[in-house]
């Protein structure tokens, strides 16, 4: 069975299961933050390996041109885009985070 939600009714939806301050590209939203570590790479047929990898959910329509490579920011660290993946119906899409750009560390000293 799928649930279409409203997309209206999206963002009360993240706000009520702990929702974060985000900022994608310069665009200022709401996300839920969180940590997948059930990501499977490789050839299952050999090895599979599972790697931690943090990952956004967000509202599709909140964050039209996000894209991998955008820069995400959230409680004063950056990270990138490295997939991003509509779930379900679309309304909300999965943002799988990894490392700031080589720019943004080497000037701010993250990383």
């Amino acid at each position: 069975m799928t649930t279409i939600w409203q997309d209206g009714d999206i963002p009360t939806l993240l706000q009520g299961t702990g929702a974060v301050p985000c900022t994608i590209d310069g665009v200022d939203g709401i996300a839920l933050m969180d940590w997948n570590d059930e990501l499977l790479t490789g050839d299952p047929a050999r090895a599979q390996v599972i790697i931690g990898q943090p990952m956004l959910t967000i509202q599709t329509s909140a964050f039209p041109a996000v894209k991998v490579d955008s820069v995400v920011v959230i409680d004063g660290k950056s990270y990138t885009v490295r997939e991003r993946l509509k779930y379900g119906d679309g309304g909300t899409t999965k943002l799988f985070l990894g490392p700031p750009p080589a720019s943004k560390t080497a000037a701010t000293g993250e990383g």
